[in-house]
């Protein structure tokens, strides 16, 4: 069960949105409620204020909100205040329409005028549209990261706007984001190890295919150190040194010179 805390914060939450789709008023969706199209059924508009064709399409939208028994909720997503949900819904061009039912997603490419729309929810003509494919699905978990991701950028570039706007220069302002980046990734991987050892302990295979490596690996240095330690010592190669007499020459090399002086018996 939820805490009543959280309780509070929906029904709070849901309040603004049921209210306006009584009154047939245009919702506004943003980060923080957009999760909320995922159930039942919506018509999403992603709009800017300095969009000229915005502007020409508002009163048609409004007046869409306001058609009695319609009871599709009429939305509507300021990308100027809501940049991650444009690029988690991948738009390209303003304005431009989404219908939603029950986290089912189709692009609307028909014609902008008041009948046909209502023509379109009330024949439930989106029925013959194409959904959009499953990776490129919002309400999937991973495109539910990927806003996630891009909520944490935007972030990293408030704060880089905010330092420049007080007077930091810019290099100072990339170490601050580095440091915090770097720190912050630091403490998840601490977290995230210190869970998988409480949650996901080491298989007793694992630890004795590690103990097992260790002891082979402590057994050969012993076995070397023993080979190096009983081997005979390697003594240097004896020179014998010939004898030498008084002149400090080699009795050999004396006598071969005596044999070159000799003369041979052809000369005589």
């Amino acid at each position: 069960m939820l805490p009543l805390g959280m309780k509070v914060l929906q029904v709070a939450l849901a309040l603004p949105l049921v209210f306006c789709w009584a009154s047939g008023q245009v919702i506004s969706i943003n980060s923080t409620n957009y999760k909320q199209t995922f159930d039942g059924e919506w018509f999403i508009e992603f709009f800017a204020p300095w969009c000229p064709a915005c502007r020409q399409f508002s009163s048609t939208w409004t007046q869409l909100a306001a058609t009695s028994g319609l009871k599709t909720n009429i939305a509507s997503i300021d990308v100027t205040e809501n940049p991650s949900l444009s690029f988690t819904f991948f738009v390209r061009q303003l304005p431009t329409l989404f219908h939603a039912k029950d986290g089912v997603f189709r692009l609307y490419d028909g014609s902008r005028n008041l009948g046909d729309l209502q023509t379109y929810l009330t024949e439930k003509k989106y029925d013959n549209t194409e959904p959009l494919p499953w990776y490129y699905t919002p309400s999937s978990v991973h495109m539910r990261l990927f806003f996630q991701f891009m909520e944490l950028g935007m972030a990293v570039t408030h704060i880089h706007q905010y330092l420049l706007d007080n007077g930091y220069p810019t290099w100072m302002s990339f170490v601050i984001i580095g440091s915090g980046t770097i720190m912050l990734g630091l403490l998840l991987g601490t977290v995230l190890v210190i869970l998988f050892d409480c949650f996901v302990p080491p298989r007793p295979q694992i630890l004795r295919l590690f103990s097992s490596h260790k002891k082979d690996q402590r057994q050969s240095a012993k076995r070397l150190a023993d080979d190096i330690k009983n081997s005979p010592a390697q003594s240097p190669a004896s020179v014998s040194k010939l004898p030498v007499d008084g002149s400090g020459e080699h009795q050999d090399d004396r006598q071969e010179n005596e044999v070159r002086k000799r003369p041979s018996d052809s000369e005589k």
